[in-house]
Parts: C-alpha cells; sequence; structure tokens
C-alpha cells in the first residue's frame, strides 16, 4: 500500500506512548490501520461529535507542531478518523513525523515515525483501536527530506470523531431524509425514496440534501453523516449543524471527493440526519464509481 499522508496523519493522530512500551510488539501496519472494526460493530444509532480538525500548507523543508492535548476515551464509543492530503506542484517528497506523548509525569517525548514518499492525492476514513494504543497529545510534521524531487508544498487536513452508540433507535420519525441530489444533475432521494443510485466519477462533486421537520418542535443542531464511504472517498458538509424549525426544511451542500485510485464498484451507503441526541432518519444507497 502506498505510503500517503492521509493516512500517516491519521494514523498520528491516534497513536500511543503503550505502542513504544511495548515496542518489541512493533507499529501496526497501515493495514492493520484500515482494516480494524471495533468488536461492537459500527452500525446502528450513533451519535458523531467532531473532536479535533486540522488543515495546513507546508512549503518544501517546512514543519508544522500541532497539539490538541489530552482526549479523554469514552468506554462503549468509536474514534474515527477522516483525512487527506496532496502534493502541489511538480514532484513528490517525503515527510518524517513526530508522535509527541506526555506521561504520567507530564513528560513530552517525541517519537520519530518516517513516513516515506508521498505524491498526490489520498483520502482515507477508518476507526482506531484506542483501547490498545490510547491517544497522543499533538504531531510535528515535516516535509521534505533528502529524496525530495522538485520543490511541491504539501496540503493536509484530518479531523477526528467520537462515535458512541444511542441508547434509543430513532427518535423523531416525523424528522425525514427529503431529498438527496447532485448539482446541475439527477436525483438520487426524493420525498424519502431511492430512485437512483449516486454514480461519481474520480474528481469533485458537489450534491444537496434536504431534511424535513414535518413535526411541531424545532429541531436544534440538526445534522447529516455519510457511513460507509470507500477507502479515497471524503466529504465535506456544510453547514455542519444547523436548526430546522417545526414544518421546514433544512438543507445541506455535500461536496465529494474521488480519488482517482479508488476502485471501481458499488457500494451500500447510508445517508443519516441526527443530532447530538440521536437518529431521526437513515437511508441506504448505492454509490457506484465507474
Amino acid at each position: 500500500m502506498k505510503k500517503t499522508i492521509a493516512i500517516l496523519v491519521m494514523f498520528v493522530m491516534l497513536g500511543s506512548i503503550s505502542v513504544f512500551a511495548v515496542s518489541s510488539q512493533g507499529i501496526p501496519t497501515f493495514e492493520d490501520l484500515l482494516s480494524y472494526q471495533p468488536p461492537g460493530g459500527t452500525s446502528g444509532c450513533t451519535n458523531s461529535r467532531l473532536l479535533y480538525e486540522d488543515s495546513g500548507v507546508l512549503d518544501i523543508g517546512g514543519r508544522a507542531y500541532r497539539v490538541w492535548g489530552q482526549i479523554p476515551v469514552n468506554q462503549g464509543c468509536n474514534y474515527r478518523v477522516e483525512a487527506c492530503g496532496t502534493t502541489i506542484g511538480e514532484g513528490h517528497g517525503d515527510v518524517l513525523l513526530w508522535i509527541v506523548f506526555q506521561d504520567e509525569e507530564d513528560t513530552i517525548i517525541r517519537i520519530p515515525v518516517d513516513v516515506g514518499e508521498v505524491r498526490g492525492t489520498e483520502c482515507a476514513s477508518f476507526y482506531w483501536n484506542v483501547q490498545q494504543y490510547g491517544m497522543p497529545i499533538g504531531v510535528e510534521i515535516s516535509w521534505g527530506g533528502g529524496d525530495a524531487v522538485g520543490t511541491p508544498s504539501l496540503q493536509y487536513n484530518f479531523k477526528i470523531y467520537e462515535e458512541c452508540s444511542c441508547s434509543l433507535p430513532t427518535l423523531y420519525p416525523k424528522v425525514d431524509i427529503e431529498q438527496f441530489s447532485v448539482a446541475g444533475g439527477s436525483t438520487i432521494i426524493r420525498d424519502g425514496k431511492i430512485l437512483s443510485s449516486f454514480e461519481i466519477a474520480p474528481g469533485v462533486q458537489q450534491t444537496f440534501i434536504q431534511v424535513e421537520n414535518r413535526g411541531f418542535f424545532t429541531q436544534n443542531e440538526a445534522m447529516i453523516k455519510f457511513e460507509g464511504l470507500p477507502n479515497g472517498v471524503s466529504v465535506n458538509i456544510t453547514p455542519e449543524t444547523q436548526k430546522i424549525k417545526a414544518h421546514n426544511l433544512g438543507t445541506y451542500s455535500a461536496t465529494f471527493t474521488v480519488d482517482p485510485n479508488v476502485p471501481s464498484g458499488t457500494y451500500q451507503v447510508t445517508l443519516v440526519s441526527y443530532s447530538e441526541r440521536g437518529v431521526f432518519d437513515k437511508i441506504i444507497f448505492e454509490f457506484v464509481v465507474p
């Protein structure tokens, strides 16, 4: 598997001192990171909360130091990372990371990790085995290396989410996914019913989602998300949250980015509307990469 900044920044976000305390077991491979599935599963009702996000651009030879501090781990919750990285300009470079930890005596520990060559664009989303590896407090990213070719910049972004299971099924049966359509194109969902699959070629595609509040109470902090997207596909949703008054619609813009390396195929993806208190509605549709 290619060593890419997307996957490696995600690895850094969710590493642990315990990994190095048992160095004889070795650092997990990229295949380990991507293939891990939480023992309790990831389907069903979940409340998702953004814990940390960051982005930036590094010129060749540059460094970035990011500290997010201690992130408490809640038992029974899963931790998911979405990240993308892109080289800008001709050429390629190497990434060296220092994973930053803080031990029980408040001593700062920096562990170097040689990422290797990075070029092009890579995106990934996966769950981390936080029970085994815990959480670091920050990371330093170095871009360039002695084997760099040209003077490309490195653009990166990442988000860490906490996903906790809901104690109840769908809370608001009258808050429904109304429509999901491609900007200037086809409609995938209308009136809560699937009309077609969502076919998307590598590149960027903007879509719109509408959620209708058919009830009598305002729903605060209404959100949407897509579950089950293949590796190499990312989505940016705006607004992240909004208030939907009774008998009104909330409209979201979802911009998908599909990497050229995403395998062709048909994927089962779930569109979920929800709030911090639980899930409103969910619809499974076919996500097709030609």
